[in-house]
């Protein structure tokens, strides 16, 4: 019962070790492989992400492969709407912008959920999504989701991938919002924060960091006990775990989720480009 105080540790403190434990993780790790993205509106070059990123290594515009660049590299002088070629990424302060080149020359679709969606559901109705590419990235109110096509004439979303970019996946109520992000970029994201009575949330990082997200709480725990020799064995196993698994991620063996394409032979896939395309095997 992690949202309820025990005998020796409070709810909330409880939230404040797994945070910890997730922020020490990603420190080692190099963050949680993920895909998100924006609307894109016509005309416009800049955009503020609200996703927990820090870097991305892949973009694409309506389905094109964009190049990442530093934002030296861009052109800041005159308006050249056109099919955005190139993307930058900034962090200042608080706040989190891409911006790109040339500036975008379609606005992504919009529409609203023609019926209820469930928190387990792969499809989804709209009223009419001819104005979405027919595979892309999608927000329902706040959640993140990937979809494979568009079918029935352009109403029927299928091939849904729930509870991206550090979204969760919930149910959504019949007219929600629909919106194309269709400025699509994978990288690598911080770990969600975590409060008391999210207990019914799902834990949005690796499955292999399972084990290692428990030694790092139970170290402090230990510490808290007084029991300083413990503690520290703890912290230096879950170092070791948390590296050695950092290592594995580099060289392609562990991967965050399983993303099949549907209606397609899967028996050869391939991890291309992060999770642009093809699908992770864990």
């Amino acid at each position: 019962m992690p949202d309820t105080d025990g005998n020796f540790i409070g709810g909330y403190t409880v939230y404040r070790l797994l945070n910890r434990a997730l922020a020490a993780m990603v420190k080692i790790a190099g963050g949680i492989v993920d895909v998100t993205g924006v609307w894109s509106q016509i005309n416009q070059s800049m955009y503020r992400l609200n996703s927990p990123f820090y870097t991305f290594t892949n973009a694409w515009f309506d389905g094109y492969p964009m190049d990442v660049v530093q934002r030296s590299m861009m052109y800041l002088r005159n308006s050249a709407a056109g099919f955005s070629g190139i993307l930058s990424y900034e962090q200042d302060g608080p706040s989190s912008v891409i911006q790109v080149w040339p500036q975008s020359n379609r606005t992504g679709g919009q529409n609203f959920l023609n019926a209820p969606l469930s928190d387990t559901a792969n499809s989804f109705l709209v009223s009419d999504g001819s104005g979405f590419l027919s595979i892309g990235l999608a927000q329902i109110d706040n959640e993140i989701v990937v979809y494979s096509q568009i079918t029935a004439g352009a109403t029927v979303f299928s091939g849904v991938l729930r509870g991206m970019g550090g979204t969760d996946a919930v149910a959504h109520n019949r007219y929600a919002p629909v919106t194309e992000l269709n400025i699509r970029m994978s990288g690598y994201r911080m770990a969600r924060t975590y409060n008391v009575g999210d207990s019914a949330l799902t834990i949005q990082v690796p499955q292999a960091w399972e084990e290692p997200l428990v030694l790092h709480m139970l170290s402090q725990v230990r510490s808290m006990e007084q029991d300083e020799a413990a503690s520290k064995e703890l912290l230096a196993q879950f170092v070791a775990d948390a590296e050695k698994i950092a290592k594995a991620s580099r060289l392609g063996r562990i991967k965050p989720r399983q993303i099949p394409i549907w209606g397609q032979n899967t028996s050869d896939a391939r991890n291309v480009n992060g999770i642009g395309f093809g699908w992770l095997i864990n």
